[in-house]
């Protein structure tokens, strides 16, 4: 069906977006128009925007996890942090599958949005194996400090009782302890 003008015979549609707002495309037979085809990918490429940001901030409350982690918050445990990584992980694979099914420049921006994703991954896991580090470091610290203060008291008493054992032996009222328990094996 051609007009006079050899034209094939247009129709408008109007058709309601998602903001409420009515759109009016012009259709011919064959198909859409070009209007109508950059109108359908600006409205993809705002899906995929509000896509993303509905989607919860897996790596931001990663990173919120990793610093009280690294502040030795107790609600910040390993296990919770390596759940967030697996939780990243799935994101990851999400939009890749996601990129994949798409063609032409939205999978260029699903990939690049992937694999941004992926280097801030790393970055955190990056962090992570540093907060770990500096944690086992600061553990290890206060170890070595209790340990050193076990063995100073230690030292401290032994030295005590050496300087009271000295001052007995001087003022001639018994033998030291450890002369004492040889004096008497030496007995007949």
């Amino acid at each position: 069906m051609r007009s006079r003008r050899g034209r094939q015979p247009e129709e408008r549609v109007a058709t309601e977006g998602e903001n409420g707002m009515s759109i009016h495309v012009r259709r011919t037979a064959r198909g859409r128009s070009g209007l109508a085809r950059a109108l359908g990918l600006a409205l993809a490429g705002l899906a995929l925007a509000l896509g993303a940001c509905s989607r919860p901030d897996t790596a931001g409350e990663l990173r919120q996890q990793i610093d009280a982690y690294r502040a030795g918050a107790p609600e910040a445990s390993e296990p919770k942090i390596e759940a967030l990584f697996a939780r990243l992980d799935a994101d990851i694979a999400a939009r890749r599958a996601e990129a994949a099914e798409r063609e032409g420049d939205a999978r260029a921006a699903a990939e690049a949005e992937a694999d941004a994703l992926e280097s801030r991954r790393r970055e955190l896991h990056a962090a992570y194996l540093q907060a770990r580090f500096a944690r086992m470091g600061d553990a290890a610290g206060k170890a070595l400090q209790s340990a050193g203060e076990a063995i100073g008291k230690g030292l401290e008493d032994l030295g005590r009782k050496m300087r009271d054992s000295a001052q007995q032996a001087g003022q001639g009222e018994s033998a030291p302890p450890g002369r004492e328990a040889a004096s008497e094996s030496e007995a007949p």
